[in-house]
């Protein structure tokens, strides 16, 4: 048997240092490995492939026309009612309302308020599912995902005004000095978030008193004027638009002028444990 030693030339960083590798031993324990686990990439590729995509979702589109009137009509319509002040819509309201909706689809369940932070503070929020039958960006949608908040106040104690659990999600779309609304659905269709502006917060009985109150009898003042029949359909349904975007910028002004002065550690933006669910 011969002495030679093996030609190293193809391994010369382990010849040079003396190391008894063979090609054999290289192929077992380099090589055969990765054959193994071949026909695993190879399944893993062809599942990929032919899987279909998920449903389309508009995360990162800013909500259409059609829907943004839609979420107002549903709440000004009923705030009317109570003759309280229509809201606007807000688009960080939107944004961070997708968000959590994104989150509870993807726990699958409805989750704790405001668990995606907003960057300017925390706003109010409602929220919804998972529903049985997933929703659409429709109007109808709109209406009867609103409508459920709103039959809450069937539960609500207008006799002794204050924080009321049942009622939670009826105070805070129907709350006075809210002026905001985002509202978004998940990707599936089966959670909606709205997200409000400002937040009904901590508050004492008497803001309840001045910041609620029963449906009213005849139309809101702005319907009942005179010179309403020459009013447009659009703006009936969300009147006072101008003077509603004068009141909520002044609040975004007064929230950032008080942060400037008052430290973060300071500041009170903790919500009341309302949410029942």
């Amino acid at each position: 048997m011969s002495n030679a030693r093996r030609d190293y030339s193809l391994f010369p960083s382990l010849s040079h240092r003396g190391v008894e590798f063979f090609p054999s031993s290289f192929f077992l324990l380099v090589v055969s490995p990765f054959l193994l686990q071949l026909p695993v990439y190879c399944f893993s590729w062809l599942v990929t492939k032919r899987s279909p995509p998920l449903p389309s979702s508009p995360r990162e589109q800013q909500p259409t026309k059609a829907w943004v009137m839609a979420v107002l009509e549903a709440h000004n319509s009923r705030r009317a009612t109570h003759h309280f002040m229509p809201l606007v819509w807000n688009d960080e309201g939107f944004e961070n309302a997708q968000k959590q909706a994104e989150a509870c689809a993807k726990a699958e369940k409805r989750l704790a308020k405001n668990y995606i932070e907003c960057l300017s503070g925390r706003h109010g929020q409602n929220s919804l599912g998972p529903t049985k039958t997933p929703h659409e960006w429709t109007s109808e949608a709109a209406e009867a995902l609103v409508n459920v908040w709103y039959m809450e106040k069937e539960k609500y104690d207008w006799q002794n005004p204050g924080p009321s659990r049942p009622a939670d999600r009826f105070i805070q779309m129907m709350w006075a000095s809210t002026s905001s609304v985002g509202m978004a659905l998940s990707h599936d269709g089966r959670f909606c978030v709205a997200n409000y502006f400002p937040a009904v917060g901590k508050k004492m009985s008497f803001d309840y008193k001045r910041n609620l109150r029963p449906p009213q009898e005849g139309p809101a003042p702005w319907l009942a004027a005179e010179e309403s029949k020459d009013i447009p359909e659009h703006l009936l349904m969300a009147p006072c638009t101008e003077s509603n975007w004068k009141a909520h910028e002044k609040v975004s002004e007064l929230l950032e002028e008080g942060a400037r002065w008052v430290s973060a550690d300071k500041m009170d933006t903790a919500l009341p444990d309302l949410d029942p669910f």
